[in-house]
């Protein structure tokens, strides 16, 4: 196996990274010192095949911890890693890398001074008993393919799965016949090992905060020039069918569009870059809307983004569509208008319109922002308890976060094996990662353009649910398998 030296010169022969024997590995991981750089060229083998001079990214200096699928291996999956993606079948060895970090300090696993901090970047070929046992695959959902998972999988390898998105990324990931392969799992859903349900939160200081908050008597002066509702969306016709309801809202009420989708209003040049969505700029504008569209790519339970988190931020009232379960999340019970309990756009144009001719029922819902009242036990409890951070450079994100439960896990089980004890084992749920199927607004059917993405996600979703199913039957057989088994098997009569 080969690992990478904190310091190593990435520009030297092979990137920075080192080969070194599975005994060393496996002493290492027992708590014995870290081996010198001299005696790591010692032992060094030649270099893996199709690996030379790509080093890959800088590893991440944890202390005191053995993480399976460190900031490396994580982001490997997000650019290039010094690995081949399919390597040959080896014998009584497997293939893949670590990175070795040496810092005095100790903290989430206590391992020894000298860390290991990242594990596995797995395409296991053989029986791992000599690797001590400690293996590990870690999945980005949203590059998750049929190739991504290991085969042939023993009983001792973990599986982790970590995916943020929704479920227009990757549908097959939604069904329990695939979700289920997981022993460990970070999503948005609360029932997951590590939810992320937050992810898009800061804390209740913005919430809190008045920075962007403009007066009600400056909104009610800029209407003269700018619609009651802002819409800002650039992610056109996805699953939730946003699009389809703002258009028929659109009879009824005025709405200001600056996004690519329903776009009739421009935002300044500088701004006009996606990227610019959290640019001071930009907060500055939508401030100015009284109420804002804040309409999911997807419909799932706690699948919750900045869509909803943005407004509340700048003391806009969201008028939002998408996770069923939103109320569990809100700041006060009165601070977001929900879509559901509408029976049609037309009664919600009704609603906005006298809430925007009405001062006093408008203020009842930016009064919790103002006043600084946050209500919502259950935000609270989440946002304290929570063991990462968002745009928090001093402490964990959401991603190191994960890794640290699975490295507990991984190394948890090291330490029962040590002992002669039979290892715990994790398993996720079909509740870690569900979404219904997509459905379609039929507003004004014969008016609205027809969108070859909008008639895509329900059959993409049937489909999923076949991929989903063949998937699982070839990993259970736990042979490897090739695309076109694959494909056979999907659309077998």
């Amino acid at each position: 196996m080969r690992v990478r030296i904190p310091g190593a010169n990435p520009s030297s022969s092979g990137g920075g990274w080192h080969a070194i024997s599975a005994a060393h590995f496996c002493s290492l991981l027992k708590g014995r010192p870290t081996p010198t750089r001299a005696a790591l060229h010692a032992e060094q083998t030649s270099e893996l095949p199709g690996s030379a001079g790509r080093g890959g990214p800088a590893p991440s200096l944890y202390s005191g911890l053995l993480c399976s699928g460190s900031s490396v291996f994580s982001r490997s999956l997000l650019g290039p890693v010094p690995t081949r993606s399919r390597p040959a079948r080896t014998h009584g060895a497997a293939s893949f890398h670590v990175v070795i970090a040496t810092v005095p300090e100790l903290s989430c696993a206590r391992v020894s001074a000298s860390v290991i901090v990242a594990l596995c970047r797995l395409h296991l070929r053989s029986h791992c008993n000599s690797m001590c046992g400690c293996m590990c695959l870690d999945v980005k959902g949203t590059d998750f393919s049929i190739n991504s998972l290991p085969l042939p999988r023993k009983a001792h390898h973990d599986w982790a799965l970590f995916h943020e998105e929704s479920p227009k990324n990757n549908y097959k990931l939604f069904h329990e016949p695939v979700i289920t392969l997981f022993n460990h799992t970070a999503t948005f859903s609360r029932h997951s090992h590590l939810p992320l349900t937050t992810q898009y939160l800061e804390g209740v200081h913005v919430l809190r905060s008045l920075r962007y908050l403009v007066p009600l008597q400056a909104k009610n002066h800029l209407r003269r020039t700018l619609a009651p509702l802002v819409y800002v969306q650039s992610d056109c016709d996805p699953p939730s069918d946003r699009d389809s309801y703002v258009r028929e809202l659109m009879t009824y009420i005025e709405v200001d569009s600056y996004g690519a989708c329903l776009r009739n209003r421009e935002l300044p040049l500088q701004l006009q870059n996606p990227a610019s969505m959290d640019a001071d700029g930009f907060y500055r504008i939508i401030a100015q809307y009284k109420f804002i569209l804040a309409f999911e790519n997807a419909v799932c339970d706690d699948y919750i983004t900045e869509k909803l988190w943005r407004p509340l931020k700048l003391g806009v009232v969201p008028v939002y569509y998408g996770s069923p379960s939103v109320a569990d999340w809100l700041p006060s019970n009165r601070s977001v208008i929900l879509v559901s309990e509408f029976p049609h756009p037309r009664e919600l144009a009704r609603y906005i319109r006298r809430l925007d001719q009405d001062d006093r029922l408008y203020e009842a819902y930016v009064e919790w922002k103002w006043k600084g009242e946050i209500s919502n036990q259950r935000l609270l409890m989440a946002l304290r308890e929570r063991r990462w951070g968002v745009q928090d450079a001093t402490q964990d994100s959401h991603i190191d976060a994960f890794e640290c439960l699975v490295c507990r896990k991984v190394w948890g089980n090291i330490r029962l094996q040590e002992q002669g004890l039979p290892p715990r084992r994790w398993k996720a749920e079909a509740a870690h990662l569900r979404c219904p199927e997509p459905s379609v607004f039929a507003f004004s059917p014969a008016a609205a353009p027809r969108s070859s993405w909008r008639e895509l996600w329900v059959p993409s979703f049937q489909q999923s649910k076949r991929e989903a199913q063949a998937l699982r039957w070839l990993v259970d057989r736990n042979q490897n398998f090739s695309a076109r088994e694959f494909w056979a098997l999907v659309f077998k009569d």
